[in-house]
């Protein structure tokens, strides 16, 4: 939306006499049809206003005409045209580029015209404003639909103090290779809403002014950014907004124009240093867990059960069952950052089993000779033990179940074991020495009653945990580095309300 000056209520409307190019069928019944009404043009100072948009009632139906603007304007009882300065057009779909034309030529001193919802303003009216009129700050001509390329190729040509430049929903599609080199004072630029799919690499030499607010770009279909060098401009290409730059308030004596700059506020910074700050963070804890990763699944990788364990012929038979804890309760705690612990929960109740087992053929026959008893055979079996087998009771504390759970084995029972597969050319002691820590061996020998994959899962499941981990602080790093970008990209949004 555009905001422009309503005049103040003591300012004295203009009754022209002025042919009307209304139709008959147009006019207002009882109205002169020589007569524009006084709320069609209001004229102040140095302000000259024509607008069909403070119109209301009986009298919508009236339109500022060509005649009306030029006749007025050559009234030298009504206008001096040697002190006016600013002039507005808006909602006038009754003038052409006549009107332009004839405010070019005699208003040379012009510094700020509004040409708002103009339909029959063409590219040669701009082009006689730009020309002519050398000491423009402020220029509007956002909505006249027939307003192109050339237009601006005019501006960017002839004014060099254009401070302001607003032409939203035209019907431009190319902006001068020149563009940011020329308009040197420019503060405020708005060509949302219109055809460009590229913009020149000069559009970034705007970025050393100082005074240079915003550039919107907002709603055109975009394709190519030209490479930035330097990063301090803002460039709107987002949803169109709707607040205006030229706020603007009529005074009594001159009108002069309040710009909206973009709010930077404390909250945005706050939240922006914030943002950075977990960033960092959580880059710091996603390289440490990485580091860490990558240990676990070089272990992983290392760890292949099927080459490094065979499965021993003979079952192993299980000689002695040793309940070494009864009830072990298990306890979750959580700690702060600094390793103290704030509570904790009860999250298990634990028993504990140690079973000690032997091989068929590692009994070994010896011979002793008694005077007495005469030849005795004995036999002497060598006994392995397990690593602990833990076994969770039913429930989270061990109150609520007083009875130990089963082993898994049971005195005699026979089963299949484990032991290292032998190395070509190597010693039981080097194949031994080789083998992965990730397995857990109870004796020296590392004979297991326990499927060696197991432990290979619980490697496998590690490294593939602290991997999802790291992964998913690195994403949450980049959605808020998108986060960042957004609110660095929509700056002019106030997002604390």
């Amino acid at each position: 939306k555009h905001h422009h000056p309503r005049p103040p209520s003591n300012v004295i409307g203009i009754m022209t006499t002025i042919a009307s190019e209304t139709s008959p069928d147009q006019q207002v019944a009882g109205a002169n049809p020589y007569v524009l009404p006084h709320e069609c043009i209001k004229v102040y100072g140095t302000w000259v206003n024509f607008s069909d948009g403070w119109n209301n009632g009986d009298l919508s139906n009236l339109r500022v005409r060509d005649s009306h603007v030029i006749g007025l304007l050559s009234n030298r009882e009504h206008v001096d045209t040697q002190k006016v300065t600013h002039i507005t057009l808006r909602d006038c779909k009754g003038i052409t580029d006549d009107s332009l034309v004839f405010i070019a030529d005699h208003f040379p001193q012009l510094e700020k015209i509004w040409i708002n919802k103009c339909d029959l303003v063409t590219d040669n009216g701009i082009i006689a404003i730009s020309e002519k009129c050398r000491k423009l700050r402020y220029l509007d001509f956002s909505y006249c639909y027939k307003v192109a390329n050339t237009a601006l190729e005019a501006i960017v040509s002839n004014l060099p103090l254009l401070e302001h430049l607003l032409a939203e929903s035209c019907n431009i599609s190319v902006l001068p290779d020149d563009f940011g080199y020329e308009l040197k004072h420019l503060k405020w630029l708005n060509l949302s809403c219109n055809k460009i799919t590229t913009l020149p690499a000069s559009i970034y030499g705007l970025a050393s002014l100082h005074s240079c607010q915003t550039l919107d770009f907002r709603n055109n279909p975009i394709l190519l950014m030209p490479s930035k060098k330097n990063p301090s401009i803002k460039i709107m290409t987002t949803i169109a907004s709707e607040t205006s730059p030229d706020q603007q308030v009529a005074p009594t004596t001159s009108p002069r124009i309040q710009a909206k700059r973009v709010p930077d506020n404390d909250c945005y910074k706050f939240i922006r240093v914030m943002l950075a700050l977990l960033i960092t963070v959580f880059f710091i804890l996603a390289s440490i867990i990485l580091h860490f990763a990558i240990q676990k699944q070089r272990i992983a990788n290392g760890v292949d059960p099927m080459k490094q364990f065979n499965v021993i012929d003979s079952n192993c038979i299980i000689v002695e069952v040793n309940h070494i804890v009864n009830g072990r309760q298990k306890r979750c705690e959580k700690k702060d950052g600094n390793g103290k612990v704030l509570s904790f929960n009860y999250c298990g109740c634990e028993d504990v089993y140690l079973y000690l087992f032997s091989l068929p053929q590692t009994q070994q026959h010896i011979e002793s000779t008694n005077s007495i008893a005469g030849t005795v055979r004995e036999s002497e079996i060598h006994v392995y033990q397990s690593i602990e087998h833990v076994i969770y009771r039913r429930g989270k504390t061990c109150r609520n179940s007083d009875v130990p759970m089963d082993p898994y084995f049971d005195v005699g029972q026979e089963t299949q074991c484990w032991r290292p597969a032998p190395r070509p050319l190597e010693s039981e002691e080097e194949t031994l020495s080789k083998l992965p820590d990730a397995y857990k061996c109870g004796n020296d020998l590392c004979l297991k009653v326990f499927d060696p994959q197991n432990d290979a899962d619980v490697v496998y499941r590690d490294a593939k945990y602290q991997w999802t981990v790291m992964g998913s602080l690195y994403g949450a790093m980049v959605f808020m580095c998108f986060i960042m970008g957004g609110f660095c990209f929509l700056v002019q949004m106030d997002y604390c309300g």
